[in-house]
């Protein structure tokens, strides 16, 4: 629903006749009327948090699940090990992606610099036919962010990053104490490919939780970290300071992404996909998926708009409320 935090969906939505029920957290979906939810759905839900307190209960002709990604895909395979939507495609939580994505970062050594700007993304290039790189900045408040980078390293083995890790982190944090200006000074850069490679998801640790799985690598052989080094070590050198990497990426190999992806995707049948191109779920009457969950491929630059495109498109084939059709 968000185009930016002020102007989003919700307030056309309430014009539209919508309630807006905040402070919810929907922990399942049962269908009525059978098990393909010929009689609509009953969703339950209760406040986020440890303390499961606030439980309630809603019924709908149709529901569409838009929770993001993990969001999504959390709630679904919930569904589906509880027997709720037990008619889930087996696809559910392959096909997963992250833009094959790296978010390296240079800062400056002046303390004086300020990079801040109104706009967050001011410069976009092509290094390749399938690497796309973006800079972002951020405000006074984005200092926080500064605790989740470290000093790049070069090494090729995990013993190696982790020595070079070591002898360079002490010094970086404690100019962290020195200055809290890091946000002012540091520029991060989205570095995405759009290249056929992604993760699957397998249920992890704790009621709901998953985790990821690497199913293969690039099929050009281009690492996304490798490329994210470089162009954090170029952008240091015209800054005149040293570059960052995520500390994920160095200490155990998980490159940071911003655009989680997949997971729910379109598909021809069941067999390939989760839902068909209308983003109807296989296997049930008006369940619709339609977040970044649904897009199955990377589409290596930003995918909100690609998200809402295709949100959009599934919309337009819901019939309006006056034929009788209309799915909630």
């Amino acid at each position: 629903a968000k185009n930016t935090l002020p102007k989003n969906y919700l307030w056309l939505a309430e014009r539209a006749g919508a309630t807006v029920v905040p402070e919810l957290k929907v922990v399942d979906v049962v269908p009525l009327g059978g098990a393909r939810g010929a009689d609509g759905y009953r969703v339950r839900a209760r406040r986020p948090g440890l303390v499961r307190t606030g439980a309630r209960e809603f019924t709908a002709r149709g529901v569409v699940v838009a929770a993001g990604a993990l969001g999504t895909n959390e709630l679904l395979a919930a569904c589906k090990r509880r027997g709720s939507l037990a008619e889930l495609s087996d696809r559910l939580g392959q096909l997963v992606r992250t833009n094959d994505e790296s978010i390296p970062a240079a800062t400056t050594s002046d303390h004086a610099a300020d990079y801040r700007s109104d706009i967050a993304i001011t410069s976009s290039v092509f290094v390749d036919e399938h690497t796309h790189v973006t800079n972002n900045t951020y405000g006074d408040g984005g200092g926080l962010l500064a605790l989740t980078y470290g000093p790049a390293t070069t090494a090729r083995t995990t013993p190696g990053r982790w020595a070079q890790f070591l002898c360079a982190y002490p010094g970086y944090l404690l100019g962290l104490l020195r200055d809290r200006r890091w946000s002012r000074r540091t520029v991060i850069f989205t570095v995405m490919r759009g290249t056929d490679v992604s993760l699957r998801l397998r249920r992890g640790f704790g009621p709901g939780r998953l985790r990821t799985e690497a199913v293969g690598t690039s099929q050009d052989g281009v690492s996304a970290v490798d490329t994210a080094k470089r162009v954090a070590a170029l952008a240091a050198r015209r800054m005149n300071g040293r570059p960052l990497a995520s500390l994920g990426e160095t200490l155990g190999s998980a490159p940071l992404t911003a655009h989680f992806l997949g997971g729910a995707v379109i598909g021809a049948d069941r067999e390939h996909g989760v839902i068909d191109r209308q983003h109807r779920v296989f296997g049930y009457t008006n369940l619709l998926v339609c977040d970044g969950s649904a897009v199955p491929a990377n589409v290596g630059v930003n995918p909100s708009l690609t998200i809402c495109a295709m949100a959009e498109a599934a919309m337009s084939h819901i019939p309006p409320a006056a034929t009788g059709g209309r799915s909630g």
